[in-house]
């Protein structure tokens, strides 16, 4: 892979990724357009490969369900809701259906723990998200999903189930409560503080925003968006997000029996990195293709990775190698 040489604006003291460098460059992990690590607050190392340049518009995917989880923050905080007082159909003025779906809040939507019968690993889905664009109206056809055969929890839940329609969903329960378009209250109360002037949302045909993928951002802002969660929410002293949602997205909320130490919190993953000494895990926001904007709470770090390796299944094992082996023992 060609390497664009790109370093812009290094710490005094910078990473020396050389080796990651040449594995890139030798294909072992394909696709990377970017790399922006973050230590102490300040950017330890920047550059760009193949086609990723500093004014590129990432399609990071679904790294904007994690965008779509601090706009709720801050929506929620000026309403002075939980996510658990608030019943999806009931805010969407939806026809009652049975039971399980007329009980869904927006606190099932952000953990993946509706009932509704939508799973984006399962192409036979009725909630798979290829299925919702083939559909000019994502709101009408996410409202139409049938329940899953399943019962809560004993803690109260739904089982864990990953699923864009729940983001979809969370989007227009935001747009509903705010009473202001989901484009225009991200632009005013999270992008615009944070100082991100370039970015495109994607839309249904119907102009609806997609709240669970497609918002491209450059390399650059996605940090930013990583070290928000890391400053608790704050950005140059002024509290963005409240302090006490960050807490929430951050707390495991599911507990992964199947991968010990993947849990979810909301809209947003906990993974483990590295091996030995060196382990650590961190909070995640993941995206198709590889993409990465993985928060290291214990070393202040902030590592955003962005790839267009889409729809492959190596990615997701490629990534953790490439920040657990070749970034992560320098971020002391």
């Amino acid at each position: 892979m060609t390497l664009l040489i790109a370093s812009l604006c290094l710490s005094v003291v910078p990473l020396d990724l050389k080796p990651l460098e040449l594995a890139i460059q030798q294909g072992k992990f394909p696709k990377v357009t970017s790399l922006v690590v973050e230590h102490q607050g300040q950017i330890v190392y920047e550059k760009y490969f193949g086609e990723g340049g500093p004014e590129r518009l990432n399609d990071t995917r679904s790294v904007t369900k994690t965008v779509t989880a601090l706009v709720a923050g801050i929506a929620l905080h000026n309403q002075g809701k939980k996510p658990g007082d608030l019943k999806v159909r009931e805010i969407l003025g939806a026809k009652p259906a049975d039971d399980a779906w007329n009980g869904t809040t927006l606190s099932d939507l952000l953990t993946m723990s509706s009932p509704i019968a939508a799973d984006d690993s399962d192409g036979k889905s009725p909630g798979n998200e290829d299925r919702m664009h083939e559909h000019d109206r994502w709101l009408e056809w996410a409202l139409a999903l049938p329940s899953k055969p399943v019962k809560r929890s004993p803690n109260g839940r739904y089982p864990f189930c990953y699923a864009t329609a729940n983001a979809v969903l969370a989007g227009q329960v935001l747009q509903k409560i705010t009473k202001v378009p989901l484009d225009k209250f991200t632009n005013e109360k999270l992008l615009g503080p944070l100082e991100i002037k370039k970015h495109k949302f994607q839309y249904s045909k119907s102009g609806e925003v997609m709240s669970g993928g497609g918002l491209r951002l450059t390399t650059r802002d996605l940090c930013k968006l990583g070290q928000l969660i890391l400053d608790e929410g704050q950005y140059k002293g002024k509290q963005v997000v409240p302090k006490a949602w960050i807490k929430d997205m951050t707390t495991p909320h599911h507990k992964n029996t199947v991968m010990p130490g993947v849990d979810y919190g909301y809209f947003l993953w906990t993974i483990p990195f590295g091996s030995g000494a060196e382990r650590d895990t961190a909070w995640c926001m993941l995206g198709n293709g590889g993409n990465l904007v993985a928060v290291f709470l214990k070393r202040k770090a902030v590592v955003t990775l962005t790839r267009t390796d889409y729809n492959s299944d190596k990615t997701p094992a490629e990534t953790m190698e490439l920040v657990g082996k070749y970034i992560l023992p320098q971020l002391k």
